[in-house]
C-alpha cells in the first residue's frame, strides 16, 4: 500500500445510491429497516452523502421508480469527480418465469430496464451494483462489464425465497474481522466474502436448507464466482487464461484507510492499476517462459517502486 506521503489530497467520496424495497410483511419492514440503519452507520463512517430511496413515506408523486431513475440520471455527472459509484438494491426480488424483478414501493424494475439505465461499454469510474435479493443471479449477466463490480444474493433462479444476504453485507463491511489482509480497510470483496459466511451460518443456526449462494462478479464476463472458490482473498480463474474475479472488489472500500485518503485518486488508480497487473500476470505464470515471466514481473516492480519514490 502507498504511504500518505505520495499525494497530499482530499479523499473523493464515492457516489452511493441505496435502495431498501418494498418490504410487504411487518416482519420484512422491521428486518429491512435494520438494514437501512445499517447501511446508514456504514456511510456516516465513510463521510458519504448516499442518495437513499425507498424509506419515509411515499405520498409524493413521483414513485420509487421515478426517483431511482432520476437518482442514476444524476450520477452521470460524477463520473469525474467521484471515487467509485456504487448502487444497493436491498430487498425483495421475483421471478415470474420470464422476468426478474427487484420489488419497489409502486412499479417494480427489471435487470433489463435497470442495465438501459446505466452507461453503457467502459466507465471511467469504477462501478459497484449489488443486487441483494431473491432471483437478483437475473441481474447479474446483464449488468455485467468492464470496470464493473456486480455482486449477486443467488446463484440460480431457483433461489427465490427471501434473501437474507442483505441484511449481512453492510455489517461485514463494517467488521473489523472483515479485514484479512490488515490494510485498515474493509473492501467490497472482503466485506462479500464475510457476508456469504454469515449467511450460510444464518441458515444453520436456523436449521435450514441454505437457499442463497452470493456471486461476484468484476471481470466482465458474466458468470460470477462463489465465495467458496476463494482460498482468502485469491481465487483461481474460471479457465485458463481468464482473470479471476475479485481484483476489483478487492481495491474498492466505502471506509478508506487514512493512508488511502491521503492518497489522490489519480495516484491510487495508477496503483490499482499496477496491482491487478501484477495479479493477473501471477495468474498466468504457467504460460510463460520462467525468464519472460520474472522480466515481466521486473517492470510492473520497478513501476510501483517508481510510485513509492514519488512525493
Amino acid at each position: 500500500m502507498l504511504l500518505g506521503a505520495l499525494a497530499p489530497s482530499a479523499f473523493a467520496a464515492p457516489d452511493v445510491i441505496l435502495v431498501i424495497g418494498e418490504p410487504g410483511a411487518p416482519e420484512y419492514a422491521s428486518r429491512f429497516k435494520s438494514t437501512h440503519e445499517a447501511w446508514t452507520h456504514l456511510f456516516a463512517a465513510g463521510e458519504i452523502e448516499a442518495t437513499v430511496i425507498g424509506v419515509g413515506s411515499n405520498e409524493a408523486a413521483f414513485t420509487d421508480l421515478d426517483l431511482l431513475k432520476a437518482a442514476l440520471s444524476n450520477a452521470t455527472d460524477t463520473v469525474e469527480t467521484a471515487e467509485a459509484r456504487w448502487l444497493i438494491l436491498s430487498g425483495h426480488g421475483s421471478f415470474d418465469g420470464r422476468d426478474a424483478r427487484f420489488n419497489l414501493r409502486g412499479p417494480d424494475i427489471t435487470a433489463k430496464e435497470l442495465k438501459a439505465l446505466l452507461p453503457g461499454g467502459t466507465s471511467a469510474c469504477p462501478e459497484v451494483l449489488i443486487t441483494a435479493f431473491a432471483s437478483s443471479i437475473a441481474f447479474l449477466p446483464q449488468l455485467s462489464d468492464t470496470n464493473r463490480v456486480v455482486v449477486s444474493a443467488t446463484r440460480d433462479l431457483s433461489e427465490n425465497s427471501f434473501s437474507y444476504f442483505g441484511s449481512f453485507l453492510p455489517k461485514a463491511l463494517a467488521s473489523e474481522v472483515a479485514d484479512v489482509d490488515q490494510d485498515g480497510a474493509v473492501s467490497l470483496l472482503e466485506g462479500w466474502l464475510l457476508a456469504s459466511k454469515l449467511t450460510a451460518e444464518h441458515y444453520v443456526n436456523e436449521q435450514r436448507i441454505l437457499t442463497e449462494h452470493a456471486l461476484l462478479d468484476d471481470n466482465a464476463d458474466k458468470k460470477g464466482t462463489p465465495s467458496v472458490a476463494f482460498r482468502g482473498l485469491r481465487a483461481k480463474p474460471m479457465k485458463e487464461g481468464a482473470t479471476a474475479d475479485g481484483l476489483r472488489a478487492g481495491q474498492l472500500a466505502l471506509v478508506p484507510s487514512e493512508a488511502e485518503r491521503a492518497m489522490s485518486p489519480e495516484a491510487r488508480a495508477k496503483r490499482d492499476a499496477l496491482e491487478r497487473e501484477l495479479l493477473i500476470l501471477r495468474d498466468k505464470k504457467a504460460g510463460f517462459e520462467e525468464d519472460e515471466y520474472y522480466r515481466q514481473l521486473k517492470v510492473i516492480l520497478l513501476k510501483l517502486g517508481e510510485m513509492y519514490q514519488e512525493e
